[in-house]
């Protein structure tokens, strides 16, 4: 045991053991300032990823009716996005080609000035007879701040016949149901307001229902004391 432990020392004290420990000394701490340059560039980008602006534009069946369109634009990113163009090809129908109220009117929300996170913007468009057998390329860019020269860009497909045999049953959101269902009252007490209806209403006392009371039971006790009576009563009844 003795010779193992001095022959250790002479090895540690040996030229080539000192030089070996220091390349794999110099090795390591290389391999570590690589690999803290990689860990600190990654957290950057997924710091950078986590705080962008992510505008989306989509066509979608107005929840009230569905045979309209509206065009919805919405910021599902963490950042405010500045500078919003909306490009669509083919182009959005406008015009008489929209049809009813927006027959005089342009495509809405082609350019938008700040759209805040979680925030969405929509409006009618047109028929969904208009766009229905329609793929658009839609091309969406933005600038990340106010006064940034470099714009962010974002293409994709849209595609119409997503929406190709869809139905619904019903309203599609509770809050229309209830909008709905507020405005039929509504519309039914106006009339009642204005006295074109009126509410029928029966209003009883105390006296009047002690009154009732006492007439059922004086016509039951007739009928227990003479059943035939009870049965000529049910007879001409049925």
């Amino acid at each position: 045991m003795d010779l193992g432990l001095q022959w250790l020392q002479a090895a540690a004290g040996s030229p080539h053991v000192q030089t070996l420990s220091v390349v794999v000394t110099a090795i390591a701490t290389i391999v570590l300032a690589v690999v803290t340059w990689v860990l600190a560039k990654e957290t950057k980008v997924l710091s950078r990823a986590t705080s962008q602006a992510q505008v989306t534009v989509t066509l979608e069946p107005n929840q009230w009716a569905p045979r309209y369109v509206d065009i919805v634009v919405a910021n599902s990113g963490n950042a405010v996005a500045y500078d919003i163009e909306v490009e669509f090809d083919p182009s959005l129908p406008k015009g008489a080609e929209a049809g009813g109220h927006r027959s005089q009117l342009s495509a809405p929300l082609q350019r938008i000035s700040i759209l805040r996170p979680a925030q969405t913007l929509q409006s009618s468009l047109c028929q969904f007879s208009a766009v229905s057998e329609k793929e658009f390329r839609v091309a969406v860019s933005w600038r990340i701040r106010p006064r940034s020269k470099r714009r962010e860009t974002l293409t994709y497909l849209l595609s119409m016949a997503d929406y190709t045999d869809v139905s619904y049953l019903g309203a599609r959101s509770p809050f229309t149901q209830i909008a709905d269902e507020m405005k039929k009252l509504r519309e039914d007490w106006r009339y009642v307001a204005s006295g074109r209806k009126r509410v029928a209403a029966n209003v009883y006392s105390s006296e009047d229902r002690d009154l009732e009371k006492a007439q059922k039971r004086e016509l039951y006790d007739r009928l227990m004391e003479d059943p035939e009576q009870a049965g000529d009563t049910e007879g001409g009844d049925k």
